[in-house]
């Protein structure tokens, strides 16, 4: 049993799984802030937040196709 040896495949997956973190929190915090730039009303501005927080890709998303030229 090799308790102090470094297991590659497992080191890669846990970077994956961090970069992929990191790029979902970017993917948010880059539509939220450009939520708030927009004006919306304040109902459509609260349907647009729980989208991007609760699916945030599917909700990223959807908001990036939608206003990407705003």
């Amino acid at each position: 049993m090799e308790t102090f040896a470094l297991n590659t495949g497992y080191l890669l997956i846990q970077l994956l799984n961090l970069g992929i973190f990191l790029a979902w929190v970017f993917w948010v915090w880059w539509s939220l802030s450009k939520l708030r730039k927009i004006i919306l009303s304040t109902d459509l501005k609260m349907i647009w937040t729980l989208l991007i927080v609760f699916l945030p890709i599917i909700g990223g998303l959807a908001f990036w196709m939608l206003h990407k030229n705003d």
